[in-house]
Order: structure tokens, then C-alpha cells, then sequence
């Protein structure tokens, strides 16, 4: 997957069992961030301005056309 900061929308979709906080809610729209070699490694926005980094594997691609 070609992830571009900023324009890449995903789905937070979480399948972890990381403790996120409530900010970050599951089933909705993110936009990509940026990556780093830490852990969680993909930081991404939600719709309401809040960041956070998340794992890989709580991405999901958005379905086509939405």
C-alpha cells in the first residue's frame, strides 16, 4: 500500500489489544500521518483533529468510493 502523508485515508479498525484511548474511535475514517520505527508505528487524524499512533494492523483500507 502506497501510504501518502496527508492525503492516504484509512479505516481504525481495531483488532489489538492496545489500550486506545476513547479519542480514538474504531470504525472511523483516519487520514495517514506519517511512520516511524517505534512502536505503535502509523500516526493518523480522525475526523475530530485528534492524533494518535496506532498499529498496522488496526489499518484498514476504505472500501472503494468512500
Amino acid at each position: 500500500m502506497g501510504l501518502v502523508a496527508g492525503q492516504t485515508s484509512l479505516v481504525f479498525k481495531k483488532t489489538s489489544a492496545y489500550a486506545y484511548p476513547p479519542a480514538c474511535v474504531d470504525g472511523e475514517a483516519v487520514t495517514y500521518l506519517q511512520t516511524n520505527g517505534g512502536s505503535p508505528p502509523a500516526q493518523v487524524r480522525w475526523a475530530s483533529g485528534f492524533t494518535y499512533w496506532v498499529a498496522w494492523g488496526d489499518l484498514a483500507t476504505l472500501p472503494e468510493g468512500e
